[in-house]
């Protein structure tokens, strides 16, 4: 009679574990795929893509946290062949844009002023977006950055 109870708990608990086990890791690593001749990716939650030109790159999303973001930033510098690095995230959610931290600070960071704002809102209710860089270059409906040599 006793063990009845402890059923449901027990096939909730397994439910649950093989949930959290089917859910990526979001550590990312430096292994990348070449994609075009100047679009790389690495793999993972998120997938991060990285546009190379001669002068600049563009990295596009950030990881989730400041140690995912150095680890970006430290790829995106191997795959480089310029000295300048572009940021832009997709979208607010703390896996592409609170890995900011890990950025150096010369990263000239884009986003569109929605996201902005969105993200102020955010700061101001959650720890995790409490680290941001200055905006540098802020959008309204559209914006294109190409890194010279690349035909994107």
């Amino acid at each position: 009679m006793r063990y009845r109870a402890a059923a449901p708990l027990t096939i909730a608990f397994l439910a649950t574990a093989t949930a959290f086990g089917q859910f990526p890791s979001p550590t990312l690593t430096e292994v990348t795929t070449k994609v075009s001749e100047h679009i790389f990716m690495t793999a993972g939650f998120p997938n991060v893509v990285y546009v190379v030109g001669n002068d600049a790159t563009l990295v596009v999303d950030t990881g989730l946290g400041n140690n995912n973001g150095a680890l970006v930033a430290r790829t995106a510098k191997r795959l480089s062949k310029g000295p300048k690095l572009f940021l832009t995230t997709t979208h607010y959610h703390p896996e592409h844009a609170a890995g900011i931290g890990g950025f150096p600070p010369e990263t000239v960071l884009i986003r569109p002023a929605v996201q902005q704002q969105e993200l102020e809102r955010r700061r101001a209710d959650d720890d995790v977006f409490s680290e941001f860089a200055a905006v540098r270059l802020l959008f309204a409906r559209r914006g294109t950055v190409a890194p010279s040599g690349c035909d994107v």
